[in-house]
């Protein structure tokens, strides 16, 4: 099976400053094949794979589409992500989360997915995240070590780096390896502030 497992979401700030609900989330599984080169009827070994680790990793995930994706191919499953605000314990984490706690927002992964990807040294975590701003008027956000809209965010929190989501506009996060792998050794990586 592949190197990549992608989490795409979409997330309205409002949803942030709410309880904890599930919204529908995205999980891209990179493979060599979706079917054996001599029967394109079947499901090939890693798409039958994928499935299975996928079953196992998030609750309720359900299989969409396996296609090319430019060079590469994906098994493609719609997967609950948790969002809202939380009292800063990350030991209830289920699948994967983006939530608030004061100021600070966090993107959580589970223990099973965490020792999963551990185990498996031929995974990597990406997770982009699409963050609309539903409240009514513009927004400055304080990205933690993420890109956003393709443009690299890293430093003090005394730099005051920022980026302004207009209202009614978004902004895509794709979350650095770094801030991947700080996620996967400690269930929870800090990506934005707001003030």
């Amino acid at each position: 099976m592949g190197c990549k497992l992608e989490s795409h979401s979409r997330i309205k700030l409002s949803q942030l400053s709410g309880a904890e609900t599930k919204i529908d989330s995205i999980i891209k599984v990179e493979i060599t094949s979706c079917h054996p080169h001599d029967d394109n009827n079947s499901p090939s070994t890693d798409l039958l794979k994928a499935n299975d680790t996928i079953n196992k990793l998030f609750d309720e995930s359900e299989f969409l589409e396996c296609k090319n994706e430019n060079m590469d191919t994906f098994a493609s499953y719609n997967v609950p992500m948790t969002v809202g605000t939380f009292d800063g314990n990350i030991s209830n984490t289920k699948g994967i989360s983006v939530l608030k706690n004061k100021d600070n927002v966090y993107f959580l992964v589970s223990e099973k997915i965490r020792k999963f990807i551990k185990q498996s040294d031929d995974f990597k975590l990406l997770a982009v995240i699409r963050v609309v701003n539903d409240l009514g008027k513009n927004v400055i956000i304080y990205p933690n070590a993420v890109y956003v809209d393709k443009v690299p965010f890293a430093g003090l929190t005394g730099w005051k780096l920022n980026k302004e989501i207009l209202s009614g506009k978004s902004a895509e996060l794709k979350i650095s390896n770094v801030s991947s792998d700080f996620a996967i050794e400690n269930g929870y990586v800090p990506i934005f502030s707001i003030n």
